[in-house]
């Protein structure tokens, strides 16, 4: 299992975590816990998932991937 902590800019609300949720859902995450608090997701993967795909699906719900550790 692969695990990697996202920083994310933007994340204001629950809506804001859910549609975040929802983006890594989309790409297959295994498990993942959003913490708006803190503005990062630590998300699971099954198998390697490129750093740029994971940027493109929280651009795309609004959001800015500030890093991936």
């Amino acid at each position: 299992m692969i695990e990697k902590t996202l920083k994310i800019e933007g994340m204001h609300c629950k809506k804001c975590v859910a549609k975040v949720e929802a983006a890594l859902r989309g790409i297959d995450a295994t498990s993942l816990d959003v913490n708006q608090d803190k503005n990062e997701a630590l998300v699971c993967f099954e198998n390697e998932i490129a750093d740029a795909l994971l940027s493109e699906a929280i651009q795309k719900v609004g959001f800015t991937l500030i890093s991936i550790h």
